[in-house]
């Protein structure tokens, strides 16, 4: 009501001072949060002149654009709380903060290995991805059993900065039945999330690499947020066979990441790939 008022006042007395005959229109939108000044124009007739201002036949019509930071939402900002606080709701350059992480779904791999067994494709919760696999080993060192671990994935920050995180694991369904050669785990250190495999293979998983890959929260000078990954890293090898051949490592797409297990198993883990999802941040 304060601002209104004055901008009315300014008006006012800009009207009197030039001697404009036609009052500045009120846009109702500016005009209700910044000043509008009123100049004598010699022009007669109505026009629009290369400095933005807007001729009304006596006067000319400016308004104040405002200032990113002075509380009050302007033409071209879409939130301003006057503070620099980066994490809360409406960041120093005036635009609105991420709240949460979107798991859309994506494109599967290619899944390695032999053809025999029966097939699966087991998801994790909406909202989960895949931080890592854990398992048994046959008698021969291959990839006997298998279930992916699932967590949320989750959005924070350190009080300055947004931060990815992901929450406590969950196990998917295990696939396989051997164990007689010894439990492994495989699982992504700290936050980072599950993008891909490699391995070696011959009818079954011989061998399997877990590829695991940061996830930041950038932001850049104009205010405006994205996901960025940083490069694949692997895990140490599940299984010691060796009598397969290596195959290359089977990534997700550029920007999206592992959130299903599939492929096929018997007796054991006969071929397998990953189901991703792409990531959206939602503001």
């Amino acid at each position: 009501m304060i601002r209104r008022w004055r901008s009315i006042c300014v008006v006012a007395l800009a009207l009197v001072s030039s001697g404009c005959a036609v009052p500045c229109v009120d846009d109702g939108f500016l005009g209700m949060q910044h000043a509008a000044a009123c100049v004598a124009d010699t022009s007669s007739t109505g026009s629009t002149g290369s400095t933005g201002q807007t001729s009304t036949g006596d006067c000319s019509c400016t308004t104040d654009a405002g200032v990113c930071g002075d509380g009050v939402v302007d033409m071209g900002e879409l939130c301003d709380d006057a503070d620099a606080d980066e994490v809360d709701a409406c960041n120093s350059a005036c635009k609105p903060t991420p709240t949460a992480i979107e798991l859309v779904d994506g494109d599967d791999t290619a899944i390695e290995g032999g053809p025999g067994g029966a097939p699966f494709d087991d998801a994790c919760a909406p909202g989960d991805l895949l931080v890592g696999f854990a398992g048994d080993l046959d008698a021969q060192g291959r990839i006997g059993r298998l279930h992916g671990l699932c967590a949320p994935l989750l959005l924070g920050d350190d009080g300055a900065a947004f931060l990815v995180t992901t929450g406590a694991p969950t196990d998917l369904p295990t696939q396989g039945l051997n164990d007689t050669g010894g439990a492994w785990t495989a699982v992504c250190p700290g936050s980072t999330v599950v993008v891909g495999f490699s391995g070696r293979e011959s009818a079954t998983i011989d061998q399997l690499v877990v590829r695991c890959a940061t996830l930041d929260v950038a932001v850049s000078a104009e205010g405006d947020y994205s996901l960025v990954f940083g490069a694949p890293g692997e895990l140490p090898a599940a299984g010691v066979n060796v009598d397969g051949a290596p195959f290359t490592a089977q990534d997700c797409p550029p920007g999206q990441v592992a959130v299903r297990q599939l492929g096929f198993s018997g007796q054991t883990l006969d071929g397998f790939g990953l189901g991703c999802a792409s990531l959206t941040l939602l503001l």
